[in-house]
Parts: C-alpha cells; sequence; structure tokens
C-alpha cells in the first residue's frame, strides 16, 4: 500500500463516520443567514507516525478535524471544530485502516484566520506530496537517513499552525513534534 491509497481508504472511513457525527446547532442558528449558524466540513490531516524516530512498524494516524463556515459572522477565517477521528493505518498493509472516534458532538472550539501565503509558504505546501510520501515510507523503515528533514519539518509545522490543530494533535505525537520543533 502506498500512501495514496492510505489515504483514500481514510477518506472513506471519515466520510461514513461524519455523517453519524452530532453537529448540533447553536442557539439562533435557524437559517445560514442567521449570525449563529456554522456550516460544518470535515478535514483530512496528513499522516503522523505512530512512533519517533521511525521503528519500521508501519504505524501511522490521519486525523479528521472540523470546520466551519459561518457568512455572517466570517469573512476571512473560519470556524475551527474539534478532532473528531483518527485513523490508525499500517503502511505494510498487513491490516486494514482501523477508524478511533475522538468526539461524538461536534461544536466550535475556535477561529482560524485566513491571510495570503509569501511565496516560500507556498513552496512548501506545492511539497506535501513528497513530505507525505517521505513520512509514509519512512514509517516502514527504521532511522531518517534517507528523508529531507528540513523540507519534512517546515511543511509539518505549517500545516500544524495554519490549521489550528497542531496543539490537539500534538498530545498524541510529542516524540514526533519535539523532531519537528515547530516554533
Amino acid at each position: 500500500m502506498d500512501h495514496k491509497q492510505a489515504q483514500s481508504k481514510v477518506e472513506n472511513l471519515v466520510k461514513g463516520a461524519w455523517e453519524k457525527v452530532e453537529k448540533p446547532l447553536p442557539p439562533g442558528a435557524e437559517s445560514p443567514g442567521s449570525p449563529a449558524w456554522i456550516g460544518w466540513s470535515s478535514r483530512i490531516s496528513p499522516p503522523f507516525p505512530a512512533g519517533w524516530p521511525p521503528d519500521g512498524k508501519g504505524s501511522l494516524y490521519y486525523y479528521a478535524y472540523a470546520t466551519g463556515f459561518s457568512p455572517s459572522r466570517l469573512a476571512d477565517a473560519e470556524v475551527l471544530g474539534p478532532v473528531w477521528a483518527r485513523v490508525k493505518v499500517d503502511a505494510h498493509g498487513k491490516s486494514a485502516p482501523q477508524l478511533e472516534i475522538l468526539a461524538k458532538e461536534i461544536k466550535e472550539v475556535g477561529i482560524v484566520g485566513v491571510r495570503p501565503l509569501k511565496k516560500e509558504e507556498i513552496a512548501v505546501y506545492k511539497a506535501e506530496e513528497s513530505v507525505v510520501a517521505q513520512v509514509f515510507e519512512a514509517s516502514r523503515k527504521t532511522g531518517t537517513k534517507a528523508m529531507q528533514a528540513p523540507l519534512i519539518r517546515q511543511y509539518y509545522c505549517a500545516w500544524s499552525k495554519d490549521t489550528g490543530v497542531g496543539d490537539a494533535i500534538q498530545q498524541y505525537h510529542p516524540e514526533f513534534f519535539r523532531w519537528l520543533g515547530c516554533r
């Protein structure tokens, strides 16, 4: 299994679970035009290694988190919901992905602003495919010699900060985040 196949399986699992998660609207949210209304959607993180440095076991986690739009309230930001699920993936393909629900209800936990990216930030995000492939492949081996560590660090630190969910995921992967050294 490669990282694209794994992500596809994760997306399918998360999509089915997302439909079952409660998304109660706050009081006064009768319609999309009301200030309290939030249109929720789910997004998936890049893979995070179960252990760090890689131990060769191939265990990775993808996280599902909620984001929302509130057109009457926010123009250049989005509502941040919880990290509501995670999916354990065996990069060796020996077992099926396993979904774990972390939050049974979607509610607002913060706001994340949006801004134009600088040229160097765009370059970091364009490297996503390579970064994800390297982390996925590294989970099958031991050590980090073949990895482009600076690029991986830049990507994961930028993603963690820009999405607003890095702190919620960090508790599950403290060794990896120490290695990243995000400021």
